[in-house]
C-alpha cells in the first residue's frame, strides 16, 4: 500500500527530490438512488406528500479541511502512515492525487444529516474517508483500500452499521471486497478489495473507473433504514496495445493523464545529459518541473521525418560520435513537428548551428556512440514501464 515516490533532479548533478503529486479528477458515483431529503421535506410542508415518513437522510460532501493523518484516531494513523501527505494537504473536493502513473489517493469528508420531515435536524454524522487505488502496468487488476472514521456524531446520526464494497466499472469488470473491518475502539473501518478489468485482449485500449460504495444502515424508526453512497472514484486506462517492447507485452493499466517522469543518468551519459539540459534551458519543452512536456510519437514515418530533419545523413559525424537531437525524434515535439525547422546547438557539441532560444525548433549535438545507445535504451525501458502510448506526456529529469 506504500505509495511509490519518484526521486529525480531537475538539473544534472542537482539534489534529488520527490516528484509532486498530480491532480486527477474524481469520478462521481450515481446519486440518483439516494433519497432527496430536501424534496421530501418540501413536499411534506406543501402538503403534496400525505403519507410521509417521519424522517429522512441527507448525505453531503463537505469541503476538505485539516490533515487526515492528524485528524484520524491514533491506531488508524499508524495504519495510514504509508499514504502520501498530499492526499489531505493538497486535495480539493472530488479530486484524487497521483504520486505516479500507478498510484493515486483521495481524502473526502461526508456529512450525514438525519431530519424530521417536519424540518428539525435530529442527528448528524461527520465521516472522514481516505481511499487509495494501486494499478499494475503488467496486470488489469486494481488494488483498492478504504479508511473511514467518525470525526463527530450526535443524536440519531450514528448508524447501526456501515458496510463498504468495491464498486465495479459498468462494462465487463469484476469487483471483490476482500475485507471490511470495524474497530469499535476508535470507531473506524478499514476495507480492502480488488477490481479486475476484463476483456483487454490484444490491441484493446479501454477506459475504466472504480471506487467504493458505502451503505449506511440505521435502526428504526429512522427512515430510510439504508442508504448507499457511491464514494467519488477514479478513472484510469487499461491496454494491450503492444508497441511497448519486450519488457511489457501483457495487458496493464495506468493513470494515463498523469505525465511520466523519465530520468537520464549523468554518470552513464554525461555529454548527452548536458545537451538535453542546455536545450531545455534554452526554451525547448520537457524539463522536469517546467510545466511543459514531450509526447510519445509512434508513427514510424513521422519519426523518420523528425530524425532526417535534425540529423540528416549529409551531416558528417566525427569518428566515434553520433548525432543526438532534442526533442526526441520519437516525440510530437520532434524537429519536423515543432514549428520552423531551425537548429540550435551549444559549446562542445561540434555542430555548425548557433545558440538560440525559444520553445520551437530543435537542438542537436555530437555525443559518443555509447551514450546515444544508453539514451535509447533508457527511453525504451521507460516507455514500457510507464505504458506510454501514442500521445502520452512525459517530462525529463536527471539521475546521478
Amino acid at each position: 500500500m506504500t505509495a511509490p515516490r519518484v526521486m529525480m533532479a531537475d538539473t544534472p548533478g542537482g539534489p534529488l527530490r520527490e516528484i509532486p503529486a498530480k491532480l486527477l479528477p474524481g469520478v462521481a458515483g450515481d446519486l440518483s438512488e439516494l433519497q432527496d431529503c430536501a424534496k421530501v421535506k418540501e413536499d411534506v410542508r406543501s402538503g403534496k406528500l400525505k403519507a410521509a415518513p417521519d424522517t429522512c437522510i441527507e448525505i453531503l460532501r463537505e469541503p476538505i479541511e485539516g490533515d487526515y493523518k492528524k485528524d484520524a484516531p491514533r491506531d488508524l494513523q499508524a495504519k495510514m502512515a504509508p499514504l502520501p501527505d498530499e492526499c489531505a494537504q493538497e486535495a480539493a473536493d472530488e479530486v484524487w492525487l497521483a504520486t505516479s502513473r500507478t498510484y493515486a489517493c483521495s481524502y473526502e469528508i461526508l456529512l450525514i444529516n438525519v431530519y424530521r420531515t417536519s424540518g428539525a435536524l435530529i442527528g448528524q454524522l461527520n465521516l472522514r474517508l481516505v481511499q487509495a487505488a494501486e494499478l499494475n502496468v503488467r496486470s488489469t487488476n486494481v488494488e483498492l483500500y478504504m479508511f473511514a472514521w467518525v470525526w463527530d456524531v450526535w443524536g440519531s446520526g450514528y448508524p447501526s452499521s456501515v458496510q463498504g464494497a468495491v464498486r465495479a466499472c459498468e462494462d465487463n469488470c469484476t469487483a471483490s471486497t476482500t475485507s471490511w473491518t470495524y474497530n469499535s475502539i476508535d470507531t473506524s473501518w478499514i476495507g480492502r478489495g480488488t477490481m479486475s478489468v476484463n476483456g483487454v485482449s490484444k490491441g484493446v485500449i479501454r477506459d475504466a473507473d472504480t471506487g467504493w460504495n458505502l451503505t449506511f444502515n440505521y435502526p428504526r424508526p429512522i427512515f430510510p433504514s439504508s442508504q448507499t453512497l457511491p464514494v467519488t472514484g477514479v478513472a484510469f486506462r487499461c491496454d494491450n496495445a503492444g508497441g511497448l517492447g519486450a519488457l511489457n507485452m501483457s495487458a496493464g493499466c495506468t493513470y494515463s493523464n498523469v505525465p511520466a517522469t523519465i530520468g537520464f543518468s549523468q554518470a552513464t551519459m554525461p555529454n548527452l545529459v548536458w545537451h538535453m539540459y542546455d536545450a531545455q534551458v534554452s526554451g525547448l519543452p520537457g524539463r522536469l518541473g517546467s510545466g511543459t512536456y514531450l509526447q510519445r510519437l509512434t508513427n514510424d514515418s513521422l519519426i523518420g521525418a523528425n530524425r532526417r530533419s535534425a540529423c540528416p545523413t549529409s551531416l558528417t559525424r566525427p569518428s566515434g560520435f553520433e548525432c543526438d537531437e532534442y526533442p526526441f525524434a520519437s516525440s510530437y515535439q520532434g524537429a519536423s513537428m515543432n514549428g520552423p525547422v531551425i537548429a540550435r546547438s551549444f559549446d562542445n557539441c561540434n555542430m555548425p548551428d548557433p545558440e538560440r532560444t525559444g520553445s520551437t525548433g530543435f537542438s542537436r549535438c555530437f555525443v559518443p556512440n555509447g551514450e546515444n545507445s544508453a539514451q535509447g535504451s533508457t527511453l525504451s525501458t521507460a516507455i514500457a514501464n510507464e505504458r506510454l502510448l501514442d500521445g502520452d506526456s512525459y517530462e525529463i529529469g536527471y539521475l546521478p
